[in-house]
């Protein structure tokens, strides 16, 4: 990955609510070159992101082997691509298997990259099918600016990649069905540029804690002995002594969990 594009990525995602850390895989996930993600992400949630980037055209396992890979790290798939493997906007094609497959596991999108030489960004691409199904046109939607990362287990029906994944994506709105983009899009500023624009003070706040609970698997009006007591059936389920969990992956979800319960403490008021 462009070490431009992946700092650009980095100062994207770090200010997030949902976003624990972002940064270079370890090396022990760095041997297998093909394989190996570009950025690894934790959100506060406890979950891991592997955030893959395709500057040539995988093989024909080589998807699985890397959804493989990321599974026995329990950790969630998320596919960036090379501009030289994208479409052209608005071309009309039969895409390779390959891109296909990537459309599916990015929640009917594929992403892509700015070329070499430009301003860093990442752009969603709909293969809208044709009549017939063979062909497919590009859509080009709004340039990316992430708000939050989704991540979930998806059912995959293509044959080259099919079975449960866990996959991320940027979001879940369907800009090729509207009319127009502004509903996902930041305001633009007097010269045409979409700037960033960060939660404010409370907002942040409010999100900080509304994720907590999230996290304990309770609701904002959830009392304390309730909140306490999901605490307590979460602790138990990840603590790296009894959990079926890699031993880094179960610490990272115990801390996760721990700091969220104490963040509703401190909010709340609570002994």
């Amino acid at each position: 990955m462009n070490p431009d594009l992946r700092d650009w990525l980095c100062q994207q995602l770090r200010p997030l609510v949902d976003v624990r850390f972002c940064a270079p895989p370890p090396l022990s996930l760095s041997g297998d070159r093909a394989a190996a993600p570009a950025l690894c992400i934790g959100l506060w949630t406890g979950i891991l992101i592997h955030m893959h980037y395709l500057d040539a055209e995988p093989g024909k396992r080589q998807l699985r082997r890397m959804l493989q890979r990321d599974e026995e790290a329990s950790s969630a798939s998320l596919f960036l691509l090379a501009p030289a493997l994208a479409p052209q906007p608005g071309q009309r094609f039969a895409p390779p298997d390959w891109l296909l497959a990537l459309h599916s596991l990015g929640n009917e999108r594929v992403y892509v990259c700015s070329a070499p030489g430009r301003t860093p960004g990442v752009q969603p691409v709909h293969l809208e099918p044709l009549e017939g199904g063979q062909r497919h046109v590009a859509r080009y939607g709004p340039q990316l600016l992430p708000r939050r990362l989704h991540a979930g287990r998806v059912n995959i029906r293509m044959r080259s990649i099919r079975g449960f994944w866990n996959i991320a994506h940027f979001g879940a709105e369907a800009f090729w069905q509207r009319e127009t983009s502004d509903r996902f899009a930041a305001p633009q500023d007097s010269a045409g540029a979409a700037p960033h624009m960060p939660l404010d003070p409370q907002a942040r706040a409010e999100r900080e804690l509304e994720q907590s609970y999230e996290l304990l698997g309770v609701t904002l009006d959830a009392a304390h002995e309730q909140v306490r007591e999901a605490f307590r059936r979460q602790v138990f389920d990840v603590h790296p002594d009894v959990s079926a969990l890699p031993t880094a992956l179960a610490e990272e979800r115990f801390r996760a969990v721990a700091e969220a319960w104490e963040h509703i403490r401190s909010v709340r008021g609570w002994p």
